[in-house]
């Protein structure tokens, strides 16, 4: 266990940012210095994947029960090639099958249009990458995405690039950079912003989730909208959120501390903390329904606000079958949802309790960061130098 809540590698590596330079923090992030490359990052065969022939190495993730030579494991998971293998990639998101966004380290900028990928580079004045750490959109003209001290906004891809428009984070002051967390919003015009400090000895004295009413031209205007404060605890951080509506918002963070507020009105967000019955950090938060939320975290975590057996609405422990950090959880119903995180681990929902689901091989260490998808047979997972889909032949065997 860290003793700095919500601290981990990626946490280190902004802070390199800051003090060396996007470059070599980028190296760092990417582990280029720390690891060879793979001979063949292999891939899914997609339309238009000029890699649609090549192979990799055979094993899982987990148990080494993938076929030999093949890159899909038998739960369906494939590995897609990419336009480069060098990034770290932080988050995924799209508006459909045929747009779909990743982002990552070096500044990179992923797009998918259903047959081929581009990538652009976000860059500083003086040519420097700038690393991006995740990205939300409410459609295809509205498309947000954030990096250590900055909030970045496209009305679109133009075919092998966009234009970005950006605000600078929210500071306490001239001397405390603050690291955006995560990005979620129910519309265009209803979009709220999770932010960090850098510097711990100051984060109680930091509002720590921002409202947007949407971009407008080439800026928006954010907004505080959480009050609570913990005097002199820097752990009151947050790293996730999500929900079902304007009017149904969902905040996890360190400690397991989950918030949820009524919305955004009147220039303010009332919050309440409900007991999640856990000790461990939270860093993702999804559901199916107002009344089925799902949250993962540190050590194998997993929390479920569902009814109890007298009809109560509360969180709930869920048994994951694992003790690795899980960083992100999606689905598409109550009864299909899925939870990623380190070492390669993809676990599946059903409801009624989880699953390991079999990967194509991965260096053991590797980190998956993010996921989404456009339906039950179109599922993205992003991670340390990999991509991996699962599409309509994903059905287990």
């Amino acid at each position: 266990m860290r003793p700095i809540p919500l601290f981990d590698r990626r946490d280190l590596w902004l802070v390199a940012t800051i003090l060396f330079g996007v470059r070599a923090a980028g190296c760092a992030a990417s582990g280029e210095d720390a690891r060879a490359e793979p001979d063949e990052p292999g891939g899914e065969a997609l339309p238009g994947d000029p890699a649609a022939d090549a192979s990799t190495s055979d094993g899982s993730a987990s148990d080494g029960g993938a076929p030999v030579d093949e890159r899909c494991s038998d739960d369906g998971w494939c590995r897609v090639a990419m336009p480069s293998d060098k990034e770290a990639l932080y988050g995924v998101w799209g508006s459909s099958a045929n747009d779909v966004w990743v982002v990552g380290s070096f500044g990179a900028v992923l797009h998918w249009n259903g047959a081929t990928w581009s990538q652009q580079r976000v860059r500083t004045a003086a040519g420097q990458p700038k690393p991006l750490f995740g990205i939300w959109g409410s459609g295809p003209g509205d498309v947000w995405a954030f990096g250590v001290n900055e909030i970045f906004h496209a009305d679109g891809w133009d075919d092998t690039e966009t234009a970005w428009s950006t605000i600078e984070a929210p500071r306490l002051d001239a001397f405390t950079p603050t690291s955006a967390r995560a990005i979620w919003g129910s519309s265009a015009m209803d979009v709220w912003l999770l932010l960090a400090p850098l510097n711990s000895f100051s984060s109680n004295m930091l509002n720590k989730c921002w409202h947007s009413t949407g971009w407008s031209g080439a800026e928006t205007k954010l907004n505080a909208a959480l009050d609570h404060y913990v005097a002199g605890n820097p752990g009151m951080n947050f790293a996730g959120i999500w929900g079902t509506g304007p009017s149904d918002v969902w905040i996890v963070g360190a400690s397991g501390r989950i918030l949820h507020t009524d919305g955004y009105r009147n220039g303010a967000a009332e919050w309440v903390q409900p007991n999640s019955h856990t000790r461990q950090h939270l860093t993702g938060v999804w559901g199916s329904a107002t009344d089925d939320v799902w949250a993962v975290g540190e050590n194998g975590t997993i929390r479920h606000y569902t009814y109890d057996e007298v009809g109560a609405l509360g969180w709930a422990p869920s048994d994951s079958t694992v003790t690795t950090h899980l960083r992100a959880v999606w689905g598409t119903s109550a009864t299909n949802v899925w939870a990623i995180g380190d070492e390669g681990t993809i676990l599946h929902g059903d409801g009624s309790g989880w699953s390991r689901s079999k990967v194509p091989t991965l260096p053991p260490s590797t980190p998956l960061y993010g996921i989404w998808g456009s339906g039950p047979d179109d599922v993205w997972v992003v991670g340390e130098r990999v991509v991996l889909h699962r599409g309509p032949r994903g059905v287990a065997k």
